[in-house]
């Protein structure tokens, strides 16, 4: 959430907004530009899949009220996550080619949590993320990035969702899961 210091008052909270913004803020000379001229059309492809599709779709899924809802939404994640382990294995190492952008600081919030909340939680468990091996290694790269790591709190992520999704998980209990430094740290044989 994006909030004015000197008027409090919200001025966003959408995070595919956010990011935006926060990609223009004035930062240091050495800070990479997440959304250059050259990719834009990239990004914006990426994010007409992703945000539907998976960002969102983790969503669609878990809050389905019916058994077709549900299989339209977890068909169309998947799909997309198809997709994204295909352009990576011949145009990686990033979403948009050779450099980190927009449409991968996108996707990552989503992948990081994958196994810590949407795939017991949301039911997204039709495929373990270790079956996309180019989007595992993916996701391990970004995580290695300067203060990622520092950024992912696997705690309060379960006490989050597992705690405060009453209709999800009437109990409130939140299960143990798996570590995830060890988990992003493991390659595809020992996942």
């Amino acid at each position: 959430m994006l909030i004015d210091p000197i008027h409090p008052k919200i001025l966003g909270n959408e995070s595919a907004q956010l990011v935006e913004v926060l990609n223009r803020w004035p930062a240091h000379a050495e800070a990479p530009d997440l959304a250059p001229p050259e990719l834009q059309n990239s990004i914006h492809r990426w994010q007409e899949l992703l945000q539907p599709n998976v960002n969102d779709g983790v969503y669609r899924c878990g809050f389905a009220r019916n058994q077709a809802a549900y299989n339209r939404a977890v068909t169309a994640l998947f799909a997309a996550l198809d997709q994204v382990e295909s352009s990576l294995g011949q145009s990686g190492p990033w979403l948009c080619g050779d450099r980190i952008t927009l449409a991968d600081v996108r996707l990552f919030p989503t992948l990081i949590r994958w196994e810590m909340v949407y795939a017991p939680l949301f039911g997204c468990s039709q495929r373990p993320l270790w079956q996309f091996p180019k989007l595992w290694d993916w996701r391990r790269r970004l995580y290695r990035q300067p203060g990622v790591q520092a950024s992912c709190d696997a705690e309060a992520w379960r006490h989050d969702y597992f705690g405060a999704l009453f209709p999800l998980n009437p109990g409130g209990i939140v299960p143990t899961g798996p570590d995830l430094t060890t988990l992003v740290s493991s390659d595809i044989a020992n996942a």
